[in-house]
């Protein structure tokens, strides 16, 4: 039984680009609403573990988070108080990025807009 339940849970687990395929991560949603999608994710893909990655920009009221190992970029803003990596901010999805490049380049254009 122990085996079942553990095959089960395994299986269950989502990846990042599991979610994005699916359609359930959705450009306007709160940091809260992607905090909850994630909780059914793996572990690697999960941005409100320890180790994630955290950039605030307070001045364009934007986050950029990221898992640890840092494969996919999602992008926030109308952000007043930023997330930490266990607990969501307030800022709504607003792109999600799966090339570091094209993160670069988006984040150097808003730093001198």
């Amino acid at each position: 039984m122990k085996k079942i339940l553990l095959i089960f849970l395994l299986s269950s687990c989502a990846t990042d680009v599991d979610l994005i395929s699916d359609g359930k991560l959705e450009i306007g949603m709160s940091q809260a609403e992607f905090r909850d999608i994630f909780i059914w994710s793996t572990m690697s893909s999960d941005p409100f573990l320890p180790g994630c990655y955290r950039k605030y920009l307070p001045s364009k009221e934007l986050e950029v988070i990221a898992a640890e190992k840092e494969l996919i970029y999602y992008v926030f803003i109308k952000t007043k108080k930023p997330s930490d990596c266990s607990m969501p901010g307030d800022g709504v999805l607003h792109r999600i990025f799966r090339d570091e490049r094209a993160y670069n380049e988006y984040l150097n254009n808003i730093q001198y807009q």
